[in-house]
């Protein structure tokens, strides 16, 4: 049955990181919204442990925000109130560590890669 790209872009996957306090962050993403574009992004993202610059740096985290951004439909992270949910904004996103920045993106990623099919022999 055909597929138009719309739906195949709107498709949904969750990934949830478990941390050493028992608390976990369940991330909803759209696994089929990474292309061309958000590929590039995570080659400037690998880019900032070479970055020799502040600069190249800031560049690396913005494309991981940008990343984010794009990426991330959903999560059960709120603000301090316990009710309100953090927005996934370029604005907000440097609040949170860099280091679970970089859970969220590994654990997509690693998502991705588990749940590829190897393609059918013809």
């Amino acid at each position: 049955m055909p597929i138009t790209l719309t739906k195949l872009v709107s498709k949904t996957a969750d990934v949830t990181i478990a941390f050493e306090d028992g608390d976990t962050l369940t991330v909803q993403y759209w696994p089929n919204r990474i292309n061309e574009e958000t590929f590039a992004q995570l080659q400037i993202i690998d880019g900032i442990s070479d970055a020799r610059t502040v600069d190249a740096m800031l560049g690396g985290f913005k494309s991981l925000n940008g990343f984010l951004v794009d990426i991330v439909k959903g999560w059960d992270l709120f603000e301090n109130d316990g009710i309100t949910p953090f927005p996934i904004t370029l604005e907000r996103l440097p609040e949170i560590p860099i280091a679970i920045r970089s859970q969220i993106l590994w654990s997509i990623l690693g998502d991705i890669r588990k749940n590829q099919k190897a393609p059918e022999a013809s």
